[in-house]
């Protein structure tokens, strides 16, 4: 493997650059950027957006007492459903 330049005349021409740059940028040690870390900023959709999935993700699914009350009452032989009803459910998924 071959390394061309201009030997130490091309490193000192780097090194200037270098120190042009940390000369060009006061207060910066060692010519490094500051870095304070990363940061992001929501907009207030986006923080409403994110509240309304954190509450979604809390809300139950099923209507438990809903779920209660109708297994009690077909148990019981008193759920009763209108034939109208289930004709027109019927006929509604056949429609699909």
């Amino acid at each position: 493997m071959k390394i061309t330049g201009e030997g130490t005349t091309y490193w000192n021409r780097v090194r200037a650059v270098y120190k042009q740059n940390e000369v060009a940028r006061p207060g910066e040690g060692a010519g490094r950027p500051r870095w304070d870390g990363d940061s992001v900023q929501l907009s207030a959709t986006g923080r409403l957006v994110g509240e309304l999935k954190a509450r979604l993700a809390e809300a139950d699914d099923v209507r438990h007492g809903r779920v209660e009350t109708l297994q009690a009452a077909v148990a019981a032989g008193t759920y009763k459903v209108p034939l109208e009803d289930v004709a027109d459910a019927i006929l509604k998924e056949m429609s699909r």
